[in-house]
């Protein structure tokens, strides 16, 4: 995905939350300096109009938010119109297998959705899914045969450490930082203290970042010296491009490999879908049911958004 897609996608969300919660409490601040406060109504105003690069030219984000809410109503009601509406029992599986997956709960947290939020997201990605995967079958041996082939590469695991960090511009600070500890100071106040990154020092030094093994972005040395330690441990200073390094082990995981029961969902869910796009053009038929809905845009500058629908791809469950 391209650096203005994501930029694209992550202002679609934030838009995408605040519309939902900006109608009940439009006069409520989001924000107070020096005693004027900033509305929610008046936050939600200038991110509606807010310009951001999609790759292909400039856009409002308003614009971008109401044209997928109104490409998601089209979805639903083009596979109800199918035959194909997705069902609260396929919602819940396709839910419950995404929630299995590794860090479900935190892209949940900082996405900012609820479950009810998530489940109606999943609901839209099962009407995509419905659509596309009419006629289409895929056999428990043919699942089976893909996970065999691809274990190693696709549902092994590899060890990985969760940290956080002391970072020094010098070893004179390193060293200090490491005296500290070794005195019995909390890693956390001495992060706040020493450590020069400011961001992660904010928050006991945990940095979002994982030290996972064979990661060819993170050093080898790092990767040992981090990995060889217990939960608890702390290891450093380590010689760093901009300075030294001081890590303490959060949380830690062994090597894995998924098992064929935990990925089966997800491996049968993308199969129906690589074969689905062969057989079904939901592109063609998104458009002539977009093009007979009836549509009504209240805001005078979103009147363009009435340009035909394209279907755009829900993302299938993880493998």
């Amino acid at each position: 995905m391209s650096c203005a897609r994501k930029k694209a996608l992550l202002f679609v969300v934030v838009a995408g939350i605040i519309a939902s919660i900006v109608a009940g409490c439009g006069r409520s601040a989001v924000a107070v300096v020096n005693g004027h406060k900033i509305t929610r109504q008046e936050f939600y105003n200038r991110l509606e109009r807010t310009l951001i690069d999609t790759g292909g030219g400039q856009q409002e984000v308003g614009l971008l938010v109401l044209r997928d809410m109104i490409n998601e109503q089209l979805l639903l009601g083009l596979a109800e119109k199918e035959g194909v509406p997705p069902t609260d029992k396929q919602v819940e599986e396709r839910y419950e297998y995404a929630k299995k997956q590794p860090m479900f709960a935190m892209r949940l947290r900082q996405a900012g959705l609820t479950q009810e939020q998530a489940r109606q997201i999943t609901r839209v990605q099962q009407a995509h899914f419905n659509l596309v995967t009419r006629g289409v079958k895929v056999t428990d041996a043919e699942v089976r045969d893909f996970y065999e082939k691809n274990k190693d590469k696709l549902y092994t695991e590899n060890e990985y450490a969760r940290v956080a960090a002391i970072f020094a511009d010098d070893k004179k600070t390193a060293d200090e930082a490491m005296n500290l500890l070794k005195k019995g100071v909390d890693f956390g106040t001495v992060a706040m203290q020493k450590s020069s990154d400011r961001t992660s020092a904010a928050v006991g030094g945990q940095i979002k970042r994982l030290i996972v093994r064979g990661d060819p972005d993170i050093p080898k040395e790092v990767q040992d010296a981090v990995l060889s330690r217990k939960k608890g441990e702390i290891t450093g200073p380590i010689k760093a491009d901009t300075g030294y390094v001081i890590f303490k082990v959060l949380e830690k995981k062994p090597k894995r490999v998924r098992r064929f029961e935990d990925v089966k969902f997800g491996i049968w869910s993308q199969l129906m879908v690589e074969r689905g796009m062969k057989k079904n053009n939901l592109d063609e038929a998104l458009q002539k049911f977009g093009e007979n809905a009836k549509i009504e845009v209240n805001i005078e500058r979103y009147r363009p958004i009435l340009a035909p629908p394209k279907a755009k791809p829900a993302a299938p469950p993880q493998r």
